[in-house]
């Protein structure tokens, strides 16, 4: 990729670069500049789906429009902008999700992983979000200097995120069920959280539940987001976490196992000891920057 970022992608994987940007997560993307760099990490075999229900204005998109058109016509064929609203509508709208439904099973659809970051250093377009980060970076790198009462507004506002009902777009709300600021082992501070959203249009009386992981960070100056979404099948927070691939960001999994210290049969109380630091992180008792002490205090 462009710039000083790279990520490695699994062989059954692909990377996409946007060349439109496309604006599904406004109300992240707007702390990243005018018109972020834009990617798409997606399994291969699900790249025409993707294309075809996501982005808007392609070739594959326009395709498929036209044979939603027709599939419509011919199983709703008096149905109109006049039922908007309607019972109808949403019987036209629950039937056009189980459909794509079906077609994300059909390329064994995983769910995708979506690359933004500034054009520009944050200094250039947002002064006040680079106060934010310096201040939120100087809590965790020296917590001693912090008065109580500066550490309990810091702790209320954890709080009121994972309580709070965001926006990433107007059609599209979101509730964290896990939120946490850490440091990653170069310094810089992230922010992540894992979150379940909605996605509906009034017009249609109906919703469409859709997991997210959100990971916001910055490096070398620049403001990276990534978001993993999945549409049609179940994210597990436990199973897919953005989070513990940050060492360098994305990396796979297979990649990330290498680069775990091997035990033996004789370690097994060690192995014992690393799964309950994996749960406790799981569960959000520990921040990463506390699990991997942890760990790392275990294996030398």
């Amino acid at each position: 990729m462009e710039g000083n970022l790279s990520f490695e992608v699994p062989d059954n994987f692909k990377l996409i670069k946007l060349e439109k940007y496309q604006d599904w997560y406004d109300m992240i993307t707007m702390y990243l500049g005018d018109n972020p760099k834009q990617y798409v990490i997606i399994n291969t075999e699900a790249d025409h789906f993707f294309r075809s229900v996501k982005l808007v204005g392609s070739k594959e998109y326009r395709v498929m429009q036209e044979e939603w058109g027709d599939k419509i016509s011919k199983k709703f064929p008096n149905i109109g902008p006049e039922d908007q609203g309607t019972a109808k509508m949403e019987k036209l709208a629950k039937w056009l999700l189980k459909e794509e439904s079906k077609l994300a099973k059909k390329v064994k659809y995983e769910g995708h992983i979506n690359i933004f970051y500034s054009v520009e250093k944050i200094e250039d377009y947002d002064s006040d979000l680079l106060e934010i980060i310096d201040d939120i970076s100087k809590m965790h790198k020296n917590p001693d200097s912090l008065s109580k009462d500066e550490i309990k507004e810091y702790q209320e506002w954890i709080a009121q995120v994972k309580k709070k009902e965001i926006f990433l777009n107007e059609h599209t709300s979101a509730k964290f069920i896990k939120f946490e600021v850490g440091q990653l082992p170069e310094g810089n501070i992230y922010m992540y959280g894992y979150a379940n959203a909605k996605f509906g249009l009034p017009m249609f009386k109906t919703f469409q539940k859709i997991d997210y992981e959100i990971l916001v960070f910055e490096r070398g100056g620049i403001g990276i987001g990534i978001i993993k979404e999945c549409t049609y099948i179940k994210c597990s927070p436990k199973k897919n976490n953005l989070i513990r691939y940050l060492k360098d960001p994305l990396i796979t999994k297979s990649s990330a196992k290498n680069n775990v210290k091997k035990t033996t049969t004789g370690d097994e109380d060690i192995v014992s000891k690393i799964k309950e630091l994996n749960k406790l992180y799981d569960d959000g008792i520990l921040t990463l920057e506390e699990f991997e002490k942890a760990k790392k205090k275990l294996l030398d």
